[in-house]
């Protein structure tokens, strides 16, 4: 089946990534109503542009490194980069430089795709800081708190729980709770814990192990869960 350049033109205008074609002076000749849309400027604006010399060097740097690498090597180049789009907005951009050669296998220009990923940066960022301030507050809170995974080893615990069994930090996650809880067998913690519904709260007393030998009795509050929500 043949396909005609009108064909394969009205896909590319209609797909939600942007698109646009250098030649081999790195000028731009073709660009998509997508990529309007991410630069907040109009296709006419944007093509007859000098990719490397005509947009604003201290906003592009970052793309001109990956966009001159694809050029020298005329390999496809996948790329994610800060940028000031010509309308004035910071945005985080990704996608492929394609170099096209021609019959001699010399460069002559590159396909770029630009996907607009400040939405998906900015919240992997605002998860970022939300999970550093729970970590914060985890590893200063005046409870004594364990992570344990499915076998009751410790994997991650706080500075109350140091100073409460009177060890370090590397001390306690090379134990199990069975280790720090003389109440349990190994199989005696894996059989409580094998019916608990995930997200119950379990609460019960028990006591914890200081190093030296002292008992000292404690509440446990707690809960199963899998990593990636309760």
């Amino acid at each position: 089946m043949d396909f005609s350049t009108d064909f394969f033109q009205t896909i590319l205008e209609n797909v939600k990534d942007g698109v646009w074609v250098s030649d081999k002076n790195d000028i731009i000749f073709y660009a998509n109503k997508a990529m309007a849309k991410i630069t907040g400027i109009t296709v006419e604006q944007i093509i007859n542009n000098n990719v490397l010399k005509d947009f604003p060097k201290e906003t592009t740097i970052e793309f001109n490194k990956s966009y001159k690498a694809a050029k020298k090597s005329l390999k496809s180049t996948w790329y994610e980069v800060t940028v000031k789009t010509p309308d004035g907005r910071d945005s985080w951009q990704n996608g492929w430089l394609i170099p096209k050669k021609d019959k001699n296998g010399n460069y002559d220009g590159i396909i770029t795709t630009v996907r607009d990923a400040t939405q998906r940066v900015e919240s992997e960022q605002v998860l970022k800081e939300s999970e550093e301030r729970y970590h914060n507050l985890v590893e200063t809170a005046s409870d004594v708190i364990y992570l344990m995974d499915e076998n009751g080893m410790v994997i991650n615990t706080n500075v109350c729980a140091c100073e409460m069994l009177g060890r370090t930090k590397n001390e306690i996650l090379q134990l199990s709770i069975c280790e720090i809880d003389p109440s349990f067998t190994t199989d005696e913690f894996l059989a409580f814990w094998k019916d608990v519904p995930y997200g119950e709260q379990q609460i019960f007393e028990t006591t914890h192990l200081k190093k030296g030998g002292t008992l000292i009795p404690i509440e446990i509050s707690g809960k199963k869960f899998k990593i990636g929500g309760i």
